[in-house]
């Protein structure tokens, strides 16, 4: 098997677990970005779309990248949650059949690389790899019963962009397989 479907179907948690640290899971965007914090034990304790640059022409990557580290450290601090943290996210491709969109993905890329600078990237997934071809709202429905009594609270009140954060989250703790089924 070549080493892109080795990456693809091996078993979930992919990354490697520091003992004691909680996770946060990022999915990654341009102008609006999905964070989901969970602590040392796997619980969702906060999750929340970060929308940044919303009313300008002009963007830059550094702006939602500290957006991004500034919620979560409010998180963090609000929750007091003390512990260290794993960071992953879903990091687009790019497609060689897919040309016109490379300035959105090498954008989405460019916030994910400003994040790094501080916080190293534990695990980066494509797309395809945490949730394949299925769709959006079958996805989300599988999330949403994957999660515990307290954590759906939380998801009741996210955006898509939230939700896939957890979704990832739950990927990569090995809570759920690559179409979002509980395991």
């Amino acid at each position: 098997m070549n080493a892109r479907l080795n990456r693809r179907y091996r078993e979930a948690p992919w990354y490697k677990y520091t003992d004691g640290a909680g996770l946060v899971a990022i999915d990654l965007g341009k102008r609006k970005v999905g964070v989901a914090v969970f602590d040392e034990l796997g619980v969702l304790r906060a999750a929340q779309t970060v929308y940044t640059q919303r009313n300008t022409q002009e963007w830059d990557p550094w702006i939602t990248a500290d957006a991004v580290q500034d919620t979560v450290t409010e998180y963090l601090v609000a929750l007091g949650l003390t512990m260290p943290f794993d960071w992953v996210c879903e990091w687009p491709e790019l497609r060689e059949k897919d040309r016109r969109n490379h300035h959105n993905i090498t954008a989405l890329q460019q916030v994910g690389i400003y994040i790094e600078r501080s916080q190293p990237w534990k695990e980066r997934y494509r797309p395809s790899e945490w949730k394949r071809q299925v769709a959006k709202d079958l996805h989300h429905q599988r999330l949403k019963d994957a999660l515990e009594d307290g954590e759906v609270e939380i998801w009741a009140a996210l955006g898509h962009d939230a939700r896939d954060a957890v979704g990832i989250g739950l990927f990569a703790m090995g809570r759920v397989d690559a179409i979002g089924r509980s395991l």
